[in-house]
């Protein structure tokens, strides 16, 4: 087996599946709605996508420097001058070490066009994002049913019985909703609909409220700060210490999205943060 050919070969289909992965990963939704909703793509999951990124990374970093060590001397030859003596300092080596540079620069920077694309692909992201699809609370699908069902004011009893009804026999109180999920290939947030549906209505109304269930995202700053009783002026001013450019009139959905959280977890920051 000729081992330059390999070595080529294998490189171009680590890069190939890189580039793909790193696509799908770059039009994703964000974690917490991949991980709620089930996200899939040609039925492999985010967290799927992002560990072939990472494997095809390794694979791809170790097949360049077999590469390099089979090309070493042409590679040399790249870094001689017309004298043929090796310089750092060739019109070629410093044209590719400044559009390195640039690059970096433009994006830790958030220099046009880089903050542009870093912005389309936020845009890209928060498309996913919808009312529906948020989870009640962050990493809602590693809590067991009992947790969920506290934390959203859905009575468990029922809400049990409605998911065992519809087919998923395993749900006990214990049952972490994420695994539960991925063991009856749907999503936690069609469980958690499920337990929802058996929510009777004064609970249902009480848990959309002001409990952790949600209701928060239409609520203005100036409103919530009078629900949840945090200091108003204290909040605005930790969220432009954020540059976060907020008012009164701001809703906690808006805040929340700038912040890249919910609006649950941004009630807690902020009761946290306005009653110090």
């Amino acid at each position: 087996m000729a081992l330059r050919r390999f070595t080529s070969l294998l490189i171009t289909f680590a890069f190939l599946v890189m580039s793909i992965t790193g696509i799908v990963l770059f039009v994703a939704p964000k974690g917490r709605i991949a991980n709620w909703t089930y996200w899939e793509l040609f039925g492999l999951s985010k967290e799927e996508y992002g560990a072939l990124h990472v494997t095809f990374m390794v694979l791809f970093i170790v097949g360049i420097g077999v590469h390099f060590w089979l090309n070493w001397k042409p590679f040399v030859s790249y870094l001689k001058n017309a004298q043929r003596n090796i310089t750092l300092f060739s019109k070629e080596t410093l044209a590719a070490l400044a559009v390195t540079l640039v690059f970096i620069g433009g994006t830790l920077w958030g220099i046009p066009p880089f903050s542009t694309f870093l912005s389309f692909e936020e845009s890209l992201k928060l498309s996913w994002e919808n009312e529906t699809s948020e989870p009640p609370y962050g990493h809602a699908e590693l809590s067991s049913l009992a947790t969920l069902a506290k934390r959203t004011g859905i009575p468990l009893k029922e809400g049990l019985h409605a998911l065992q009804a519809k087919g998923f026999s395993a749900a006990q109180e214990e049952s972490i909703i994420g695994d539960l999920a991925r063991q009856y290939r749907t999503s936690p947030l069609a469980l958690y609909r499920v337990m929802q549906a058996a929510t009777p209505p004064l609970a249902s109304a009480q848990a959309s409220g002001g409990g952790e269930g949600g209701g928060f995202g239409k609520l203005s700053l100036a409103q919530a700060s009078v629900q949840e009783g945090f200091d108003l002026q204290k909040v605005l001013a930790f969220l432009s210490s954020k540059q976060i450019n907020a008012t009164p009139q701001s809703t906690l959905r808006e805040l929340s999205k700038s912040l890249g959280t919910t609006p649950t977890e941004l009630v807690e920051t902020l009761k946290r943060e306005g009653n110090l």
